[in-house]
């Protein structure tokens, strides 16, 4: 399913701020297609990030209508990016409160994140076609397991070992990366839809 990666976006954060993540491709400029405007540091995109990272025009796929993304807009106003939830993370963060007071500051928050998720997600299988939807979950579908298995085992050889030899084994981590993540893209997008994010089609 298409919310399934959910759980992995969250952990594949901390493989990301470690660098051990997908490089941005670099390539010719894309074909200009409609977008929507993303807050950086969110979790509310489509596909998983790592996606992003490798493909960041892989959302022209899925061919969205202005009117679609006018009201995935709107949806993440209204449930990951709202007032509400924004005042609960502040709260949060209060340097002056007790460790209990935290603690129970952060649990709200992410209770409140949760259901906002939950939310949100709703939203977009009432917003997204069938053939939208069908395209996500196809690409999301395992790849964040795949991609952090492939870091756990970069990691693993990398621990311990001089840093020109974990920066080598972080490139090649990256490149593994990008090559599974293109795989599956290709995998999944037919030539029109290749067409439309600007990649090769066969």
């Amino acid at each position: 399913m298409m919310w399934r990666t959910l759980c992995w976006m969250v952990l594949l954060a901390v493989a990301v701020g470690s660098g051990w993540a997908a490089e941005p491709k670099k390539e010719a400029e894309k074909k200009a297609a409609p977008k929507r405007v993303m807050k950086k540091g969110t979790n509310y995109k489509l596909f998983i990030e790592d996606v992003y990272k490798a493909e960041p025009n892989i959302e022209a796929a899925l061919q969205l209508t202005p009117e679609q993304i006018a009201k995935l807009d709107e949806a993440t106003r209204n449930t990951v990016l709202a007032d509400s939830v924004e005042d609960l993370r502040q709260k949060s963060l209060f340097p002056d409160l007790s460790e209990s007071a935290k603690k129970t500051a952060k649990e709200r928050y992410d209770r409140a994140v949760a259901q906002a998720q939950r939310e949100y997600e709703r939203a977009c299988r009432s917003i997204l076609t069938p053939g939208q939807l069908s395209t996500i979950n196809r690409i999301n579908d395992g790849l964040a397991r795949n991609l952090q298995t492939i870091r756990t085992r970069y990691g693993e050889r990398g621990r311990g070992q001089p840093e020109r030899v974990q920066t080598k084994l972080r490139e090649e981590c990256n490149a593994k990366i990008q090559e599974e993540i293109d795989r599956r893209i290709d995998s999944v997008l037919t030539d029109e839809q290749k067409k439309a994010v600007g990649r090769e089609t066969n």
